[in-house]
């Protein structure tokens, strides 16, 4: 560079920045010192989802943007109209550039030389440094468009911005800040990082020269203020940094003005022989100059908040909103003494409303993080008293992250002594959820509210009893606990409870402590546990050993991730337990072995032991006890859980492979031996009946629990070498008429059943015995029949084990043995259609039918005291249903049943979606899986079974107002989701319903009569139409699709007027057919052109289209894509003019209207023929808009 140049650039650096420009006054909506008083239509956000780039347009019009920066320099206006400079200035073909934006993208170069080139630029040549830095912004925004010195200098910085927007191709709404690549993830760290380091290594002169910071915050204001999105959040997140960064600086002078304020009092403090005034001077000097600094980094973030936030908080896009937030409780905990007052508090409570998961989530952070500081709660008293109600609220969030803060949040709020006892309690219970985050956030809230270290203090130091210990602590914990879950009252969830308090009580995780309370006498008499706290202490226990082996979760919660650390942990765990019960255990089974409650939860612990312990310290005496008391236990209690409980641990410890297994099974042994005996005592003399007779009751009593513990027993243990067959077929024949005695023939069948499934258990699938093949094909035979016979004759309770057990046999000896192992194959059977029919009208009639009659029940007391056994009495009967109409569609699924059969079931899938709609959607997902092109067939006669019966109940005419046909047509609108979204996958089977369906709607339809009657299912077409929408378009009105096939197999002339034959009309239009009477309509059509889209394209061959099922490819569909282009370019379609049939059968009106199109048509074509034969290469583009202003026009 020339010296005389290098002269001029640098007296023009030395002159400084240019001055600053004068402010407009901004007009906004709210200010930022509201209070918290305003009415609730503040808080009200922008509802247009769809369209995310709509804003706020009242705040964009009652607010004016503050003017342009101005230069020294005298701008010029060239012209009024923006528009006329816009095409000239702007180019958004050019790439990004290649300094700023580049060098935060790539990170190749350390961000301060960055930042250092650019301030030795802006010392230079100011203008140029702060469009470069303005560019930046933009390209970070992902617009394509350059702004040049002339623009800069010449337009405001609005016109700009407008022309910017006006350019800006947001065509997939992805812009830097939204990609999720690794690139732009690196990029959005970058480019906060340097927005922070450029505010802070200008911080000294640059930020208070009235130039760069007020030009700055002006464009990026009126950035936030666009229509794109993509300015509107970079620049918002650019606004918010810069905020955060200005109040570092703040913070920083703050504390350097109170240093020099302690050394200026100091200095005055001296007296005035030793007072230096030229120190004064410089300190109050200093004071002045930080103190002006202060109040102008202040009203910027004002400024800033009041252009930016005031606005952007409710912006349409919830990303900026969460922004917004989040930045602001940094802001309140940064600097709080400016931005924690009611004012600005408003905003977070205000968003706790917000439709936004996410934008929630950030504002109880904030307050999470606010109420945390011990300083800052004193300044929230006026908004905790005006938001606690909807923060409690919250923990009942639809999004469990909200829920889950919410709880954190309350529990701050609990330390600070905010919340009564009533919120407190409603916030504890929700450990029983299923939500695992919510329930474990309420069980760390509930242990500091009930666990307190001011509570078990103030427990230790009770005063005692004379002669009572003071009670450990682990005991208080517990006492503590038993009292909550028994007031409560939800004792079934237990496993819940244990799972919520297991990271944050180690009290459950004392083995020794509960068994003391449980076995030893009470230290103090505050520790005395009444008979419902000993059980619900004996569950918790039960249930802390599950959770501490890892046996099992509760539904709902998820099993948690274990690694192999965790393996280890589990089994160091499982040992020492195992130790500990080994020993306590017979003396826990010894004090409550009488109490149903307890020994239930207590026979189940061995079942979670490590075996070897009993070898490694020779616990051999204490094995036998065990064995010994479950015994006892078997033979003692008649409750069906207890001994099925006692059966599953017997046979735990049997598979254990102990070195006393010998002796463990001769306990078995002689358990089962006992049992069969006294079965064989009770039906020597015959079988008892129920009578007058006490004795006789008592022998009736007798043999209902023999064969409970029988059946427990044939459930762990194979019993079919007892051969008991005998005497359990003479039980059910003896009793099967007697309604008292229903019990004893359901746990029979039961006991015959498992008998047949171990039977088929112990066959030797390679080389099976011909005698037991025998042998289990006559029980199995004996076993079926006489549960088809229960299930037609039997009382209610009798048909329904009838059938549970025909849906296990059938699946086990279904008709797949064939294909899985052919020497099993003579042990298959084969329900034929009666039998089949038999169990589906149990299924409707048991399923459907009382479901409805138990609904009209319910709904007839109104008595509110009933209400709670009313709820459990509908909830335990709906689960019963949806288990035996699960088994029922389990065997369709299995092949084992037609498949058409589920047609009943699928009638009632709409009314009674709530209860069972779940079950009947995934067995149709099965179907699918089994059967891709079959599976249909169970939809289309469910439909035709719902029209059948609508058209009975309107006395054989369907009327469009009755409920039931409009229930038949959303029946039809939920099935046709059935086949999914993707209309390739499941062509085939939607095509195949189309042509049965249209087969069935037209069946006694003469096609060869002139004036032929309605067929009476035409009706059936208008359920139908729901399900056009799922075709693709070829197999609508292809040449072999469903239009076609309809049209031949109707007769030439139909009255399409007539309302008869609405149906039909409706049903060509949801196949793409307007209403005509032309009988060749769609072959017509099939040789239009077609205009979409500003292409002309034309239906027959101008197209790559799906190929028509059963159609053969043409060979112009077989050309290569170029060949295909080149047709599209060469080819100039041209409109059918009408002929004279169509004339006459349409009226004036029609004539007229198609003559015009007619017209146009052809000027099209016309115009579109000229252009394409003299279109070259070179003139190609041009050519190709002709061809679509010509399209456009017709």
């Amino acid at each position: 560079m020339p010296a005389k140049s290098r002269r001029k650039q640098t007296d023009k650096s030395d002159e400084g920045p240019p001055s600053r420009p004068k402010r407009s006054t901004r007009v906004t909506n709210k200010k930022a010192g509201d209070s918290l008083q305003n009415s609730a239509e503040d808080v009200q956000l922008d509802n247009t989802a769809d369209n995310e780039a709509s804003l706020d347009q009242s705040s964009s019009s009652e607010r004016a943007p503050p003017p342009a920066k101005k230069t020294s320099q005298k701008r010029k206006r060239t012209s009024k109209d923006p528009s006329s400079k816009r095409a000239k200035n702007v180019d958004s073909s050019l790439p990004l550039s290649d300094g700023l934006f580049d060098a935060v993208k790539n990170g190749k170069t350390a961000l301060r030389s960055v930042i250092n080139q650019w301030i030795i630029d802006y010392k230079q040549e100011p203008s140029k440094a702060m469009l470069e830095m303005i560019q930046f912004f933009v390209d970070s925004c992902g617009c394509k468009s350059k702004i040049t010195m002339e623009m800069y200098e010449q337009l405001e910085y609005s016109e700009i911005i407008g022309q910017l927007t006006k350019n800006f191709a947001e065509d997939t709404g992805d812009y830097p800040l939204v990609i999720n690549t690794a690139t732009y993830r690196r990029f959005k760290m970058n480019f906060i990082d340097f927005v922070e380091k450029v505010i802070e290594m200008c911080q000294h002169n640059i930020i208070y020269d009235d130039y760069f910071l007020d030009t700055l915050t002006c464009w990026l204001i009126g950035f936030t203020d666009s229509q794109v999105r993509a300015f509107r959040h970079t620049c918002t997140l650019t606004c918010c940094k810069i905020v955060t960064s200005l109040i570092t600086i703040a913070n920083m002078a703050r504390n350097d003005l109170d240093i020099a304020q302690r050394q200026l009092d100091a200095e005055k403090k001296k007296t005035a022989r030793n007072q230096a005034a030229a120190k004064i001077e410089m300190l109050e000097t200093k004071l002045a100059e930080l103190q002006e600094h202060l109040t102008e980094l202040e009203d910027k973030m004002s400024e800033v908040f009041t252009g930016v936030f005031v606005h952007r908080y409710r912006d349409s896009y919830y990303e900026i909103r969460a922004l917004c937030i989040s930045e602001l409780g940094v802001w309140m905990n940064t600097y709080s003494h400016y931005f924690l007052a009611n004012n600005y508090t408003k905003y977070i409570g205000w968003m706790l409303y917000d439709k936004s998961g996410d934008v929630r989530l950030q504002a109880l952070t904030a307050l999470h993080t606010l109420y945390s500081c011990e300083d800052y709660p004193t300044h929230l008293d006026f908004f905790t008293t005006r938001f606690k109600e909807r923060i409690t609220s919250m923990k009942l969030d639809v999004e469990s992250s909200v829920a889950v803060q919410a709880i954190n949040l309350c529990s701050v709020l609990l330390q600070l002594d905010l919340l009564d006892n009533e919120e407190c309690t409603d916030i504890c219970e929700l450990v029983f959820l299923e939500n695992r985050g919510i329930s474990h956030a309420a069980g760390q809230f509930l242990c500091q509210h009930l666990l307190s270290d001011e509570f078990i203090e103030k427990a230790k130091t009770m005063k005692v009893n004379p002669g009572e210990r003071r009670p450990p602590e682990a005991h208080i914990v517990l006492k503590e606990l038993l009292r909550f879950f028994t007031e409560v009252k939800i004792h079934e969830h237990a496993p819940y409870f244990v799972d919520a308090l297991w990271d944050y009580t180690p009290v459950l995780k004392d083995w020794q402590a509960m068994t003391q309370l449980l076995l030893d006498e009470p230290s103090c008499s505050m520790l005395t546990l009444g008979d419902e706290e000993e059980t619900a202490l004996v569950e918790i226990m039960c249930c802390a050993i599950q959770r501490a082996v890892g046996a099992c979760h509760p539904p709902g919660r998820g099993k948690p991730r274990t690694g192999p650390r965790d393996k280890k942990h589990l089994q160091s765990v499982k040992e020492e337990l195992s130790l500990h019960f080994m020993k306590e255990l017979p003396a826990l089974l010894t004090k409550y072995g009488t109490d149903v409650a307890k020994v239930t939860n207590l026979v189940t612990i061995p079942q979670h032991f490590d075996y070897l312990i009993y070898v490694e310290h020779r616990l051999q005496k204490q094995l036998e006890d065990v064995m010994q008391a479950l015994r006892d236990i078997l033979l003692k209690h008649s409750d069906q859980e207890v001994l099925y409980s006692c059966a599953t641990t017997l046979k735990c410890l049997l598979d254990a492979d102990l070195p006393q297994k010998m002796s463990l099974e001769i306990i078995r042994n002689e358990l089962i031996e006992e049992v069969v005996v006294n079965l064989r005592q009770n039906v020597q003399n015959g079988v008892p009946n129920y009578s007058e007779d006490d004795d006789v009751n008592d022998e009736m009593f007798s043999l209902t629990v023999t064969l409970r513990r029988l059946k427990a027993l044939s459930i762990s243990f194979s019993l079919s070498d007892r051969l008991l067959s005998t005497e359990l077929w003479s039980i059910v024949k003896d009793l099967q008429d007697n309604d008292r005695c229903d019990e004893i023939v359901c746990t029979t069948l039961s006991c015959l059943m498992f008998n047949v499934l171990w039977l088929m258990h112990t066959i030797d699938p390679e080389d099976p015995d011909k005698t037991m093949m025998r042998n289990i094909k006559a029980e199995s035979c004996q076993l079926i029949d006489n549960c088809h016979e229960l299930l037609q004759l039997g009382t209610r309770d009798v048909q329904k084990e009838s059938y549970t057990i025909l849906c296990d046999v059938l699946i086990v000896f279904s008709r797949n043995l064939r294909t899985t192992n052919p020497l099993l194959a003579p042990l298959a059977f084969i329900p034929n259609d009666a039998f089949q029919r038999h169990v589906r009208d149990y299924v409707i009639c048991h399923v459907f039918s009382e479901m409805e009659q138990l609904h009209e029940e319910m709904s007839v007391e109104d008595d509110e005291s009933y209400s709670e056994e009313k709820t459990i009495a509908l909830a335990k009967a709906i689960n019963d249903r949806r288990i035996a109409l699960a088994g029922y569609l389990k065997v369709i699924v299995f092949n084992i049943f037609d498949m058409p059969l589920a047609a009943p079931v699928l009638t009632h899938y709409v009314k009674h979606f709530d209860n069972f709609g779940d079950v009947i959607k995934y067995a149709l997902s099965k179907f699918r899986e089994g059967s891709p092109s079959q599976w249909y067939k169970p939809i289309l006669l469910a439909l035709q079974q719902e029209f059948e019966r609508v058209r009975e109940l309107c006395n054989g005419h369907v009327d469009n107002r009755n409920q039931d046909w409009a229930d038949a047509k959303d029946l039809a609108r939920r099935f046709s989701l059935m086949f999914g979204f993707d209309a390739s996958k499941a062509r085939q089977p939607l095509v195949g319903l189309h042509r049965e369906g249209i087969a069935y709607a037209l069946e006694g339809l003469d096609k060869t009569a002139l004036a032929a009657d309605p067929p009476n299912n035409l009706g059936f077409l208008e359920l139908l139409t729901e399900l056009s929408s799922r075709l693709l378009e070829v197999d609508r009105s292809g040449n072999k699709g469903l239009l076609v096939h309809l049209n031949d197999q109707l007769p030439a002339d139909i009255p399409l007027d007539d309302d008869e034959w609405q149906a039909l009309v409706m049903y060509k239009a949801s196949l793409g057919v307007k209403k005509t009477s032309l009988d060749d309509s769609a072959e017509k059509r099939k040789n239009k052109s077609v205009v979409q889209g500003g292409k002309t394209k034309n239906a027959a061959a101008g197209r790559k289209r799906t190929q028509p099922l059963d159609e053969e490819p043409s060979h112009q569909e077989m050309t290569t894509t170029d060949t295909r282009r080149s047709y599209r370019k060469r080819k100039a379609p041209v409109e059918r003019e009408p002929d004279d049939q169509d004339a006459t059968e349409i009226d004036n009106q029609d004539d007229q209207d198609l003559a015009e199109q007619d017209e146009t048509a052809e000027e099209a074509a016309t115009s579109k023929e000229e252009v394409w034969m003299s279109s070259r290469p070179k003139r190609k583009k041009q050519s190709r808009k002709l061809v679509n202003s010509a399209a456009h026009e017709l």
